[in-house]
């Protein structure tokens, strides 16, 4: 009978890894080294997810709430650009009636443009406004690029960096190093630095 990596107490970080980056639950499996025929069983599937919540749960991870949050800001920064864009478009088209002219110049000025004539010199320093939405939606995108690149590293890396920053004399085993043993090492070392 087969005996399983049940829990991030005994999984060790070696195998977590190559799970991750295979997305083989076989890795679960006691004594799997990647060399046997791959199995399929609702057990396994059952230990993929238990292990997943486990994992996520101990990590309490804010680097993930702080990246939705920056998810969220570039959508909400891309929806106000439509409808600046929108409402700078039909300015630029002109107004025969006054009361609709003021309601969209009210409406541009609620969302920060200050508009006043509408005349075309306006209209273009607005637009050149609005192109700054683009750059802020960039910047944000590359700071989560950043952050994804930066996590990316190979468990071997961040073994290494762990090693050296709190101080260990002896190489870490990621065959017998847990993943919860791995977590805490990580947060002691965030927290460190």
């Amino acid at each position: 009978m087969e005996r399983f990596y049940d829990n991030i107490d005994i999984l060790p970080v070696f195998n977590w890894d190559k799970y991750l980056n295979s997305k083989n639950n076989n890795w679960f499996i006691q004594g799997f080294d990647g060399r046997q025929p791959i199995t399929r069983s609702d057990t396994l599937i059952q230990i993929e997810k238990d292990i997943q919540d486990q994992y996520y749960l101990e990590l309490d991870d804010r680097d993930i709430f702080a990246r939705l949050q920056k998810i969220a800001k570039i959508e909400n920064i891309i929806t106000k650009y439509n409808i600046i864009i929108v409402l700078l478009n039909r300015c630029k088209s002109g107004f025969t009636d006054p009361e609709t002219k003021k309601a969209y110049f009210q409406k541009l000025n609620s969302l920060g443009y200050r508009i006043k004539t509408g005349d075309t010199a306006e209209l273009d320093e607005m637009y050149q406004m609005a192109n700054g939405l683009i750059t802020q939606i960039k910047i944000i995108e590359n700071e989560l690029t950043e952050v994804k690149k930066g996590k990316s590293k190979g468990l071997g890396f961040q073994l290494k960096l762990i090693e050296k920053h709190l101080g260990f004399t002896v190489a870490l085993n990621p065959k017998k190093l847990t993943v919860k043993e791995f977590i805490e090492l990580c947060k002691e070392l965030d927290n460190g630095q």
